[in-house]
């Protein structure tokens, strides 16, 4: 039986997705027969469930005459004590973490520290490699840079709960921009969609699916466990959700049986009027409630929430493909 292809849920970031306008830093205190050029693009910080991140973005040019093989932790911020900050890796598409860069190239990327905020610190690159190439440093100065994140996390706790799980969160118009009816609406329509097409093959009618929509969103209302966190990637926050929700695997595999098995009777008595698909439909939808149990609960890893910032509040971009992603997963596809 012919199935949509749906994306599957990877660590790609739901991604949301906030453009830095900060102002690079000059690269100072050039070193003498230096190999490796460094400069600060832009920085921001990001508090994520691992703390507050610094994500520096960094453009490297090798100026010598051989290849350079750069890894993130060759870069390093001193503070004014002396004191070691080595970079964290988070290996996201714009991390800057084992490059191969040939003589007179340049790469850019994301390199991530836990440092403080209010601080100034001195980027320094210390291969780890046996090789002696020697750079310039950079002079950081942590208070040019803003936390990109405030009130993500509270915006995220309020959309998965008002929107997704059709509760209501008091904190909704605080951080959210866009009207909590509609987004509501706009979620469960998704839904409606996403299962009409993905169990149905667009052959329930409205009641049916309606109907299995609401039961599954009450089902995870009641029993889903759900943790939203903040991470990084690509130098950006990213909204994702671990938890543990309804699938319905078993409930598709027995409806395809019984699509065909209603296909078989209706040929058998000659019956070429009658929707197999839609009669088969209703009746599973009949009985779903012996399928939404906790032991057909699946957990998902991963599921993502793309918000872009909409003045000093959030909103998510339904637009993004991990929207397609997310309304899957909470119609009853866990990956």
């Amino acid at each position: 039986m012919k199935k949509k292809l749906w994306f599957t849920l990877l660590l790609l970031p739901l991604i949301f997705v906030i453009v830095g306008c900060q102002k690079k830093d000059d690269a100072s205190h050039s070193v003498k027969g230096q190999n490796v050029t460094l400069e600060v693009k832009s920085g921001k910080f990001t508090a994520t469930d691992d703390g507050d991140l610094l994500a520096l973005r960094i453009k490297v040019t090798n100026t010598g005459t051989k290849k350079l093989t750069l890894n993130s932790y060759d870069l390093n911020l001193i503070d004014n004590d002396g004191n070691k900050l080595r970079a964290t890796s988070y290996f996201d598409d714009g991390d800057l973490s084992i490059e191969k860069i040939a003589k007179g190239e340049k790469v850019q990327g994301y390199v991530y520290f836990k440092a403080k905020k209010n601080t100034k610190y001195t980027l320094k690159y210390d291969s780890l490699s046996e090789d002696k190439n020697k750079a310039n440093t950079v002079k950081i100065d942590t208070k040019k840079y803003k936390n990109v994140t405030a009130g993500l996390k509270e915006a995220a706790d309020a959309y998965v709960n008002t929107v997704i799980l059709g509760k209501d969160d008091p904190n909704y118009s605080k951080y959210i921009s866009t009207n909590k009816d509609d987004d509501k609406k706009e979620f469960k329509d998704a839904m409606k969609d996403d299962i009409n097409s993905h169990f149905f093959i667009d052959s329930a009618d409205d009641a049916t699916v309606t109907t299995l929509t609401d039961k599954i969103q009450k089902f995870n209302a009641a029993n889903a466990e759900l943790k939203a966190k903040v991470t990084i990637d690509d130098g950006e926050p990213v909204v994702q959700l671990e938890g543990r929700l309804i699938d319905l695997g078993k409930f598709d595999d027995d409806y395809e049986t019984l699509q065909e098995q209603k296909e078989d009777e209706a040929e058998a008595k000659e019956d070429y009027d009658t929707d197999t698909y839609e009669v088969a439909a209703k009746e599973m939808v009949g009985k779903v409630d012996s399928y939404l149990t906790t032991d057909n609960m699946k957990k998902g890893d991963y599921i993502k929430i793309k918000f872009v910032k909409d003045g000093k509040k959030w909103k998510v971009d339904t637009d993004d493909d991990d929207f397609d992603s997310l309304v899957s997963t909470f119609s009853g596809d866990v990956y």
